[in-house]
C-alpha cells in the first residue's frame, strides 16, 4: 500500500471516519470546513454505519479472549484500562504480549502520570492523528474523550488546519508548531523549540515531546497493519 504524501504545511486535511477507512485505501480526504453541528452529525452517521457485522480487515489476526484463555489475565487488565472493553489496538498487539504490556504501560504513563493537562493532551492527539491521516485515532478521541477534557467539536475540526483559525491560545500554538515540526520535519529549529520553552519547564517539555514521539509510532503501526475502526459502543 502506498504511502500517502505529506500534506503541506498549510494544507487542510481532514480524515476520513467512515467504516471503510484504512481498508485498503488512504483514508484521507479533503473537504470544506465544518460548522459545530454539521461534524457532530457527520461523526454520529459515521458511527450508526459501522456495525458489528463488520468483517475485520487488519492485516494481522486480532486475538479473541475465547481462543487464547492463557490471555485471559491480561485482557481482562487491558479492558479495564480502556472503558470496559478489549479494544482493537490491544486485540492486535496480543500477538506479541510483551509489547501489548509494554504499550499498555507506556501509554498510560504518557496520557494519565505527566503535567500536562488533558485539553493539551487531547490536541496534540487529534492533530497528530490529522497529520498522520489515521481514522483510527480520531475515531477513538473525537468526540467523547477530546469533549471530556475541554475541547469542542469546532475545534476538534480546526485542527486539521490550525493556523488559520481562530481558536488556541499562543501556548497550544507553540506546541502545535512543534508537533507539526517534529511529524514533518523531525529536526526542530531553534525557533520553533525556544517558543515551548517559552510555556513549560524541563519535565513539561520531555513529556510534551514523548507525547508526540508516542503517537507518532501509534499512528505508524496503526496505518501499517491497517486496524479496523472501534464499534461505536468503543
Amino acid at each position: 500500500m502506498e504511502s500517502p504524501p505529506s500534506p503541506d504545511a498549510h494544507e487542510d486535511v481532514r480524515v476520513d471516519l467512515s467504516p471503510q477507512a484504512g481498508r485498503g485505501r488512504s483514508p484521507l480526504h479533503l473537504h470544506s470546513a465544518k460548522t459545530e453541528t454539521e461534524l457532530a452529525a457527520t461523526l454520529t452517521a459515521t458511527r450508526a454505519e459501522q456495525t458489528e457485522e463488520d468483517q475485520p480487515m487488519a492485516r494481522v489476526p486480532l486475538i479473541q479472549e475465547q481462543d487464547h484463555p492463557e490471555l485471559a489475565e491480561v485482557m481482562a487488565k487491558y479492558s479495564a484500562g480502556r472503558r470496559g472493553r478489549l479494544i482493537n489496538i490491544y486485540r492486535m498487539l496480543l500477538n506479541s504480549p510483551a509489547l501489548a504490556e509494554s504499550w499498555f504501560n507506556h501509554s498510560n504513563a504518557v496520557r494519565w502520570k505527566t503535567e500536562l493537562d488533558g485539553r493539551l493532551r487531547e490536541i496534540v492527539i487529534i492533530r497528530m492523528g490529522h497529520l498522520a491521516r489515521s481514522a483510527y485515532v480520531l475515531r477513538q478521541h473525537v468526540p467523547a474523550l477530546a469533549l471530556a477534557d475541554g475541547l469542542t467539536l469546532e475545534e476538534c475540526d480546526a485542527l486539521a488546519d490550525w493556523r488559520p483559525s481562530r481558536f488556541f491560545d499562543a501556548r497550544e500554538r507553540a506546541v502545535l508548531a512543534y508537533t507539526d515540526t517534529m511529524t514533518r520535519e523531525i529536526v526542530v529549529p531553534d525557533a520553533v523549540f525556544a517558543e515551548v520553552k517559552r510555556h513549560f519547564n524541563d519535565r513539561q517539555i520531555v513529556e510534551l515531546t514523548v507525547l508526540i514521539g508516542t503517537y507518532n509510532m501509534n499512528a505508524r503501526v496503526l496505518q501499517a497493519l491497517e486496524l479496523d475502526l472501534e464499534s461505536p459502543a468503543s
